[in-house]
């Protein structure tokens, strides 16, 4: 079973890090160092944010951080539109196994319950295979950020709001209606159903 615990209390951070200090050392055997002990202290994973343990039938298995700005990489998102997840791992046992959509798939209800309009999040662009796991959830690549020493790819992914039903009157006032809407891939609303309403209720337009 999959579950996901928040890291609030000092030993489920201290896990959270353990996990990420491991991925660190894992990609720098390979060949491909991406994070340092000096990027993993508390200071900087716990001062913003979200952390989440991804655990696998009681086991740590990943991990993901949950923010609300990001101006490192997407500093032109001001406004409270988007989650962005930051360091994203999986731990060794468990890559392949589909985990990490499954960690995805917790992110994105995270974000569509704080009414999120995006998820966004970023990778060095060499890692090719990343990428293509990004790809394949479905998030769209939207450009890319230089920082000094490395090149990262944006990517982002579009939160639709479930089915909405605002109440509506005629223009007699005599009847109500209720339309079930949902939203389009372009952003507008599409009536799925209209629904008469009986009885002596006000309802809001």
């Amino acid at each position: 079973m999959v579950t996901f615990e928040q890291a609030i209390s000092d030993e489920l951070r201290q896990e959270f890090r353990q996990l990420l200090l491991e991925a660190a050392q894992r990609l720098t055997n390979q060949g491909d160092p991406l994070w340092y002990p000096e990027d993993l202290t508390d200071e900087k994973l716990f001062a913003h944010g979200e952390p989440y343990l991804c655990l696998v039938d009681g086991v740590k298995a990943g991990t993901f951080i949950l923010v609300d700005k990001d101006p490192l990489f997407w500093p032109e998102i001001t406004d409270d539109s988007t989650t962005f997840v930051h360091k994203f791992a999986v731990g060794e046992q468990f890559r392949g196994t589909g985990l990490s959509f499954r960690m995805l798939d917790f992110a994105k209800q995270q974000a569509m319950a704080k009414g999120k309009a995006f998820l966004r999040l970023d990778c060095r662009s060499e890692r090719l295979k990343l990428r293509a796991v990004y790809e394949s959830y479905g998030f769209t690549f939207v450009g890319l950020t230089y920082l000094i020493d490395k090149t990262n790819a944006l990517y982002e992914i579009k939160l639709y709001p479930p089915l909405q039903a605002p109440f509506c009157r005629d223009v007699s006032g005599q009847r109500c209606f209720c339309a079930f809407m949902k939203a389009t891939p372009g952003g507008k609303l599409e009536t799925i159903k209209r629904q008469d309403v009986r009885g002596e209720k006000t309802y809001r337009k």
